[in-house]
């Protein structure tokens, strides 16, 4: 290791009350499920007077946009920084190299991998649907063409691939925001968001009373609006509702999780120990590299400029970047404590 000193070796916990603990698994618990359930109940209870406008679940999905991107900068990659910065760990992790976005690019591009799979998968699928022949088609245009004429025409022979780079193109490209991008983003964000919750939840349960003066509020808000972000992800993918109320289930149960495991470690665990700050430093990193992946080209580069043009007036379209804003910022003042 790079420090033997002492500030690497288990110290016990002081002004530890295990009753406190035990209660952050509750009061948890019914924060994170209702920040999810929020947005699948309201889908499904339209007739609720605040949720008869489908621009309030617009402004939720917006505020969600704001909390994911500030999570992945400021609650994972942040920390990952610190975790495999930490000197305790081997001499390999205390050089110059930084291994924490490193872990972040490989998140994203396997998140790139798995999306551009299924892009090609949903866009193959649709053409099958289209065309008659599996082999060579014929296809014809009729435009007006300034270099051939006012009513010119050609016929053309094209091959399956030429089909589909036509076909991604008129959608918006082969990365556009198709039902399975859309469902392989959502389960993404669910591991992202709960290894996350699971790792703060650890951190809960082996802390002082003193200090969960302050993380128990902060994480309050933290789960909270995560779970929004997450819920309002779940009822874009058209989800069977066992479907939606299980992810849900999960992400809701992940800190109380976390904070029961640190309970039962917390006579042996280190913070500063090898195991718990490479585990904590590579899940961090790699679920901030995810996170940003899903935030930054579909969120802010596809939904976003979509609910923007659909907007009807300046008002509602003002309100969308407010609401970004407002996630983000939130997530941000709560990184200040946790």
């Amino acid at each position: 290791m790079s420090n033997d000193t002492n500030e690497c070796s288990f110290e016990s916990v002081d002004d530890y009350d295990q009753r406190y603990n035990i209660a952050a698994i509750f009061i948890i618990l019914v924060t994170s499920m209702m920040g999810t359930l929020l947005p699948i109940l309201a889908k499904r209870n339209p007739t609720w007077i605040c949720f008869r406008s489908p621009f309030v679940f617009t402004i939720g999905k917006h505020v969600g946009t704001g909390v994911i991107i500030a999570l992945a900068l400021i609650h994972l990659l942040t920390p990952a920084y610190e975790a495999l910065g930490n000197p305790c760990l081997p001499a390999a992790f205390a050089e110059d190299y930084t291994f924490a976005p490193l872990f972040a690019m490989l998140g994203a591009l396997v998140m790139h991998l798995f999306e551009t799979l299924a892009s090609m998968r949903d866009l193959k699928t649709a053409l099958k649907s289209e065309t008659s022949q599996p082999g060579m088609v014929q296809v014809s245009a009729s435009d007006s063409d300034p270099e051939r004429g006012q009513n010119s025409s050609c016929t053309a022979t094209a091959t399956p691939d030429s089909l589909l780079f036509a076909h991604g193109h008129s959608h918006g490209g082969l990365l556009g925001n198709s039902s399975a991008e859309r469902t392989i983003g959502a389960y993404v964000l669910e591991f992202g968001l709960t290894a996350h919750s699971v790792i703060i939840g650890l951190t809960v349960g082996v802390s002082s009373v003193t200090d969960l003066e302050t993380l128990i509020p902060a994480l309050v808000f933290h789960q909270f609006f995560e779970g929004i972000a997450l819920g309002a992800r779940l009822v874009e993918c058209n989800f069977s509702k066992l479907n939606e109320f299980l992810l849900a289930f999960i992400y809701s149960v992940s800190a109380p999780v976390g904070i029961a495991i640190g309970i039962g470690i917390v006579n042996s665990y280190n913070e500063n120990g090898v195991t718990t700050n490479l585990v904590q430093g590579t899940f961090d990193a790699v679920s901030a590299g995810i996170l940003l992946y899903v935030g930054f080209t579909q969120m802010l580069a596809i939904e976003f400029p979509r609910d923007f043009a659909a907007a009807s007036s300046r008002a509602r379209r003002v309100a969308l970047f407010v609401a970004m804003w407002v996630g983000a910022g939130i997530m941000a003042f709560i990184g200040r404590y946790l």
